[in-house]
């Protein structure tokens, strides 16, 4: 099965970019995880200046497609055929449940999992939020704060591919 993965971005002009990013390292083991059992096309359109994969985010995929290789509707369609996307916050989890693709999100700081619930009546929504949930918050978040209960969210993940792959 084919998997989209999107790296954690991070943008000069999204001043939330880095509090909005989960756990690197988390976010790492949680792919790790599931990684073994897909094809995995990595999705990001990075730029030097304008748009970089945060550090920690740039992991093994079967194709990296991060440099403008899609327009959008190459995009929507890659997403559309894939049987999981798996994302931070952010657009990806919009565009996965628009064409109804079970998604699961691992939440960072500036927004909870709730911020995406109203897609997920299109498509299987899993997701993982902080210990300390930064609900709309714009303002810089502590990385030190963005923990998650790996173990948890560890099995709150295979059962959402379980469930729906």
């Amino acid at each position: 099965p084919l998997m989209i993965y999107r790296p954690p971005c991070i943008r000069p002009e999204w001043g939330g970019a880095a509090a909005r990013n989960p756990d690197p390292a988390a976010y790492a083991a949680l792919y790790q995880e599931i990684r073994g059992r897909f094809f995995v096309v990595s999705v990001a359109d990075i730029e030097p200046g304008k748009e970089w994969i945060a550090p920690g985010g740039d992991l093994d995929a079967d194709v990296k497609l991060h440099h403008g290789e899609l327009v959008f509707e190459t995009m929507a369609a890659l997403f559309a055929e894939a049987s999981m996307v798996f994302t931070t916050g952010g657009f990806p989890v919009i565009l996965a449940q628009a064409v109804e693709t079970p998604v699961f999100a691992v939440i960072g700081g500036y927004e909870d999992h709730t911020s995406y619930s109203a897609g997920a009546r299109y498509s299987p929504y899993g997701w993982v939020d902080p210990i300390n949930t930064y609900a709309n918050c714009s303002h810089s978040v502590p990385a030190g704060q963005k923990a998650i209960n790996l173990p948890s969210a560890k099995l709150k993940l295979l059962s959402f591919v379980n469930e729906y792959i």
